[in-house]
């Protein structure tokens, strides 16, 4: 559902590209279908031999992991690598950062093909400290949750020091008040969720409410923010604010394009949210460690370049001149869906002997608002598709009736 969730994203706009002509049409879908079945193409076989098939051998695992990992190479180099306005005289500095980041996504892949012991083998290699299991007391959040000075201050640890300055970063990359405040909400609502599975989600409630979301939060998004004005950066509008009145009339409501664009965004958002604790568990990484600062640095690097190309996807929209005079760059997401799907093999193949992970049952309490809130947004997606499609129909009848009078 996901690749033909953005299959027809791609293409949505191209409804209206017909009122212009249909080889610039055909020319597109045809283009972006090739990608798609490239990138299935490639990751299909790679996650059936990860999971399923083990070459009996470290050696024969390595080679495998190589020869995928220069296959994904080459596929991602398939895509034209575009030149950004908006990065001015620092194109060298952002084309070394995407290499940085391809960088990553090899050694992800030639760690997936290992098997359990060889992966957190190899990651001793980076940091002799690592090998141990990550077990649940090496740190827990609900031990006492007594509302209390001492306990808000005991749980001031390096955790929080990090959703400071995570916040903070990711509001000069998102650069939306609106969206960054509804992916901290999002987050908290993700370790509710999934704290059965993983003990480290376990917090209290006023660590939920009080300590994350009011006081690391929210603040750091409103300060980044201010910086992002005060120095004169582009501020974004990712839900369509600016220039209608009222909540019900913001263009996300009303244009599928967008609708789909924001929560295929905040589906990403989440996934990388729960592979960044699943994977450092699954490999037995502790959280103090410079792996876990190192796979940050990549993340913010790979999420400037990814929501830099989103956000002018989004401003382009239907307007297919525009397309066509500055296309919208697509080769850091590609990379952003290559990456995740490695770190969900990994989190998924190595879980077993983690010491900190549950295979527990899913309570209907947590499944069913995630499937009901699923099912309204496709519903709502379609919904806004199909009128959209019903009003393209009608303007192009319209057009063709002045044509023939």
């Amino acid at each position: 559902f996901v690749f033909f969730f953005f299959f027809k994203q791609k293409t949505a706009y191209e409804m209206l590209r017909s009122l212009v002509g249909s080889e610039m049409c055909i020319r597109d879908r045809i283009r972006t279908m090739l990608k798609v079945l490239l990138f299935l193409a490639v990751f299909i076989p790679i996650t059936y031999l990860v999971l399923y098939e083990d070459a009996g051998s470290t050696v024969g695992n390595v080679q495998r992991g190589i020869i995928a990992a220069y296959l994904v190479f080459v596929a991602h180099g398939t895509i034209i690598e575009k030149k950004y306005d908006y990065f001015g005289k620092l194109q060298w500095l952002w084309r070394g950062s995407t290499k940085l980041c391809i960088g990553y996504l090899v050694f992800l892949i030639i760690l997936a093909f290992q098997n359990i012991n060889d992966a957190r083998g190899m990651m001793k290699y980076l940091d002799s400290r690592l090998g141990q299991r990550v077990t649940k007391e090496m740190h827990t959040y609900d031990d006492d949750c007594e509302f209390e000075w001492v306990n808000l201050y005991s749980n001031m640890d390096h955790y929080f020091v990090i959703h400071v300055v995570n916040w903070f970063c990711a509001s000069l990359i998102v650069r939306d008040v609106w969206l960054l405040n509804l992916w901290s909400i999002l987050d908290e609502l993700l370790e509710l969720s999934w704290e059965h599975i993983l003990p480290h989600f376990r917090e209290c409630w006023w660590d939920h409410m009080i300590l994350d979301v009011l006081i690391g939060n929210t603040p750091s998004i409103f300060i980044g923010c201010f910086l992002v004005k005060a120095i004169g950066w582009k501020e974004y509008d990712w839900f369509g604010r600016k220039g209608v009145k009222g909540f019900t009339q913001w263009r996300i409501w009303h244009d599928y394009y967008r609708f789909g664009t924001v929560t295929f965004t905040l589906a990403i958002i989440s996934i990388n949210f729960l592979t960044g604790f699943f994977m450092i568990n699954s490999l037995w990484v502790p959280p103090k460690t410079w792996v876990n600062i190192f796979r940050l640095v990549v993340w913010f690097i790979l999420a400037n370049l990814t929501f830099r190309e989103g956000y002018h996807d989004l401003e382009v929209g239907n307007n297919s001149q525009e397309r066509e005079r500055n296309p919208p760059g697509e080769q850091h997401r590609w990379l952003v869906c290559a990456v995740l799907v490695c770190e969900m093999l990994i989190s998924w193949k190595f879980r077993h002997e983690t010491g900190n992970i549950i295979d527990a049952p899913w309570p209907l309490h947590v499944t069913l608002p995630w499937l009901s809130a699923l099912g309204l947004i496709i519903i709502y997606y379609f919904y806004l598709r199909n009128k959209s499609t019903k009003k393209s129909r009608k303007q192009k009848a319209n057009i063709v009736a002045k044509k023939n009078q």
